[in-house]
């Protein structure tokens, strides 16, 4: 038959045994809850800073194919302008 003292550290053992797993089925408990909001948190930031880079490239690279256009349509009125000074000097030359 056990002693009293080998009863009692026979308990503290079993005690101090469920303690801790209770304290590691806690601890895991909030590693797994908190494992996925971390990864969607660095996801979330990461796509955000680069989402808005990429936008602003691609609005940029919008607004300097307008201005191209706007350039070139430009450069078209000109010359279209300058023909129309030059066809006027010629026709004049010819009538006097």
């Amino acid at each position: 038959m056990p002693t009293l003292k080998l009863q009692l550290t026979l308990l503290i053992r079993i005690f101090s045994e469920r303690l801790i797993k209770s304290y590691f089925l806690i601890v895991r408990k909030n590693i797994q809850d908190s494992v996925p909001k971390a990864i969607m948190h660095f996801l979330v930031n990461y796509v955000q800073d680069n989402l808005q880079s990429e936008l602003v490239s691609h609005l940029y690279k919008q607004v300097k194919r307008l201005s191209d256009v706007s350039l070139l349509s430009s450069q078209f009125h000109g010359a279209r302008v300058f023909s129309k000074i030059c066809q006027f000097r010629n026709h004049e030359c010819k009538n006097k």
